[in-house]
């Protein structure tokens, strides 16, 4: 007997995008501490087996410890990833015309005049791949970088 089980998350984003915003956005990817990567990656559960540590202090590395460090980088590029896949189709959108450039993975969707960029993730009894937009939008949610 076959089951499945269907996922969806939509959060709130700002209807303008400028340069200006997915930079400042980018930049509070930083306050993200080791032990709130840890539990955003609780949910996400990236594979940090080829993320490599650079430039770490001894200090760091001993009162945080490598695989936090591993868990904190890949969670900051994870993130870094989610905004420009979800924020850079949306730059100016409102000053053209023409097919949508955002991924396929997702869309965007305008409820009550709130703008929304929504995803599913699908899981199946057979197999399943989880979608990577999903998974974007579910760690901007989770890391409250967008509040």
């Amino acid at each position: 007997m076959a089951s499945s089980e269907f996922k969806f998350i939509a959060i709130e984003i700002p209807e303008n995008i400028t340069l200006k915003f997915i930079q400042d956005t980018k930049q509070l990817i930083s306050n993200i501490s080791s032990e709130d990567a840890e539990l955003i990656n609780e949910v996400i559960k990236l594979d940090i087996s080829e993320i490599e540590i650079e430039d770490v202090s001894e200090e760091d590395l001993f009162k945080i410890g490598k695989e936090s460090l591993k868990i904190k980088k890949a969670i900051h590029n994870h993130l870094e990833e989610a905004i420009n896949t979800i924020f850079l189709p949306r730059i100016n959108a409102s000053k053209r015309m023409g097919t949508k450039i955002n991924d396929k993975g997702f869309a965007y969707l305008k409820i009550e005049n709130k703008l929304y960029a929504i995803s599913g993730n699908q899981t199946g009894y057979f197999g399943s791949r989880d979608c990577e937009a999903y998974n974007y939008l579910l760690a901007l949610n989770l890391s409250g970088i967008l509040e």
